[in-house]
């Protein structure tokens, strides 16, 4: 119907300036397509699939000319690798797996995104480029979005999840009610499907029925022809078998695609040219990740690292007041993370861009980003995520808004069930959030799962077995030793300026150096003995235990004081609500102010009384991260040890 607007109920509009419409496609019952298993490549496959069903209806991408999409060329270099290696006589539907089938321009060209997340995307509607489709106007967008919903329900990689597709014409021109609004008509829409998409009927097979190894409930019909090494003779779901695959063989695509959307500069196209290369490639699996580490105390451990973001709806919903306000919330979200990503490649990348990435990308969309790491780089990686954002923030409706996240760190052995550790992570990170002040800056916490055991109980009830009454003097953890901030005034009439970050201060290894150096110093054994007298009254003779036999040692006393001056171990706010209440001065401890006369013996004992190092919480994070804080490489330790031999 071009050149005329007709309302929601299909009559013409006299006052057509403030008319819009839109239309959201939302992946519904993400539990029964994406974790209704627990095997990664399947997880990683659906979620990325969920990512890509929305992501391709952006008509905006038929627009570009110069560079090809960087969906559609990923798809395009995966898919080779997919057909000359999983080419199938027994299913049909799997030889199409390397034929993606693009939408058709005419179908995509009305809709230009306006935000789009991890399985969920609003788009503006052009009218004047709808399909030609009789009807009154708001007829002709239900067709539409029946239209969107056919394709997605018969594209082979999308038809096994379910989606909502709902359209809105709208005249108030208040984006808030148009996305609650979209929000309720979703939500309507889903109640009234199936929750689980049809299973194509494929031809019939000599093979008994059985569940899918992988998935454990659909059907199975045959195994794959040419598996990857542990899947030979697995009979598995046609909807396992796209999922794995895709989920295998585009986790490093992620980072091709996300690092292409950066502004071009020579940096980024340095990396993105060895993202491309075939020298460089994600590691395969979480166990070639925890493999091979040369740090003492460290083999097969891997850690979890989950951040989340704290009241970005709530933001949204008071800030975002148009369109424009949306798209720009999006944009700058989604450039600060993938700036994250882009320094978090860049330091990792193996010697001249050839080798293996030791990084696992569980989740990243929307708010939300798990990373599995080796245990080794377990605090590198939290602490560049922390300093990378501390001054990530937006402005809407004349209102500044920081954007800081609650975050939870695992180590643990890499046979630990990965959806068990992920569930945990998620759970300190909401633990966080819980708190009064937990949603008003940046904080973490850590569990550290010495066996492939996982916690059964609550988080509470977790704490409460491992350090007993002082469980509910538990507080999290602030980002360890942050740099100063770094402002960057924005010019007038400029787009705005992302905070650039030195890359000495987002270097672990570096600002880890006085920590292993103390370490090194430190008598593990007086730490344990500390640590383990916490919870009794012994603990204060402990402390004066220690202090009396590092007498001789003041230099060791001054690296202890200044390193948890500076952060290392920095500790928790004061409380700020009833639940909280515990002593407090167990929470804030004096800060011995140590000048040059403190390296005299007689002058570090006295300091002792008032040194941070009173506090028993900061004896008990040092000996449960004393693997983890600064990992000691195993040739170092052992020229050490020939050195005191010597």
């Amino acid at each position: 119907m071009p050149g005329f607007e007709f309302n929601n109920k299909g009559t013409l509009m006299q006052d057509t300036k403030h008319y819009q419409a839109y239309l959201q496609v939302s992946g519904v019952n993400i539990y029964a397509s994406v974790y209704d298993t627990s095997q990664l490549s399947i997880v990683r496959g659906s979620s990325l699939l969920l990512k890509w069903a929305v992501e391709l209806l952006d008509g905006a991408h038929i627009e570009k000319t110069q560079d090809e999409p960087p969906l559609y060329s990923i798809i395009q270099v995966y898919n080779e690798t997919i057909r000359n290696k999983y080419e199938s006589d027994h299913i049909p539907e799997l030889n199409r797996l390397a034929e993606f089938v693009l939408p058709l321009p005419e179908l995509i060209k009305p809709l230009t995104a306006i935000t789009t997340g991890a399985s969920s995307g609003i788009f503006e509607v052009n009218i004047d480029k709808l399909p030609n489709i009789d009807g009154k106007m708001g007829e002709t967008l239900a067709k539409y979005a029946q239209a969107i919903a056919h394709f997605l329900s018969n594209h082979d990689y999308f038809r096994y999840f379910t989606f909502t597709v709902v359209g809105l014409i709208d005249e108030s021109n208040d984006f808030t009610l148009v996305k609650e609004c979209l929000l309720g008509k979703s939500r309507s829409q889903q109640i009234h499907q199936i929750s689980l998409a049809p299973q194509p009927i494929l031809e019939p097979s000599d093979n008994p029925a059985q569940p899918c190894t992988l998935q454990g409930i659909l059907p199975a019909v045959s195994a794959m022809k040419y598996p990857p090494t542990g899947f030979e003779g697995k009979l598995l779901a046609p909807a396992s078998q796209y999922r794995f695959l895709l989920g295998r063989y585009l986790r490093h695509g992620l980072y091709i695609a996300e690092t292409f959307e950066l502004p071009k500069t020579e940096e980024r196209g340095q990396l993105l040219q060895q993202l491309q290369s075939d020298d460089c490639q994600a590691s395969e699996s979480i166990d070639k990740i925890a493999y091979d580490q040369k740090y003492v105390n460290l083999e097969n451990k891997i850690a979890v690292f989950y951040a989340d973001g704290n009241g970005f709806g709530g933001i949204q919903a008071n800030g975002v007041k148009s369109v424009e306000d949306q798209k720009h919330f999006d944009h700058t979200l989604k450039t600060y993370r993938r700036e994250f990503l882009a320094c978090l490649l860049q330091q990792w990348m193996p010697e001249d861009g050839k080798g293996i990435l030791p990084l696992e990308t569980l989740l990243w969309g929307g708010d939300e980003m798990m990373f599995v790491v080796p245990a080794s780089k377990g605090f590198a990686l939290a602490q560049m995520f922390y300093q990378q954002s501390r001054n990530w923030s937006i402005e809407l409706d004349g209102t500044k808004h920081k954007l800081t996240h609650a975050g939870g760190l695992v180590f643990c052995h890499y046979k630990t069930p990965i959806g068990r550790v992920k569930k945990l992570a998620e759970d300190l990170a909401d633990e966080i959030k819980e708190r009064e002040y937990g949603r008003e800056g940046n904080y973490f916490d850590y569990a550290v799962l010495e066996s492939i055991d996982y916690p059964a109980e609550t988080l509470d009830e977790f704490f409460a077995k491992r350090y007993g009454v002082l469980a509910k003097s538990r507080f999290p953890l602030q980002p360890l030793a942050a740099v100063p901030d770094i402002e960057i005034p924005q010019a007038e009439g400029k787009p705005p300026q992302y905070p650039q970050h030195n890359a000495l201060a987002l270097n672990w290894d570096e600002q880890a150096k006085p920590i292993a150096e103390f370490l090194e110093a430190m008598p593990k054994s007086q730490a344990y003995q500390i640590a383990q007298a916490t919870q009794t009254d012994a603990f204060g003779k402990k402390i004066e235990r220690f202090y009396s036999l590092q007498k001789d040692n003041p230099v060791l006393l001054k690296q202890l004081e200044e390193l948890i001056k500076n952060g290392v171990l920095r500790l928790p706010p004061k409380p700020t609500t009833q639940s909280d209440k515990f002593d407090a001065a167990k929470q804030e401890p004096a800060t011995a102010e140590l000048g040059e006369e403190s390296t005299k013996p007689e002058n570090a004992v006295k300091a002792h009384e008032s040194a941070v190092m009173t506090d028993p919480w900061q004896w008990l994070h040092l000996v449960e991260l004393w693997d983890y804080l600064a990992p000691r490489k195993k040739d170092q330790v052992q020229a050490t040890e020939v050195n005191d031999h010597a």
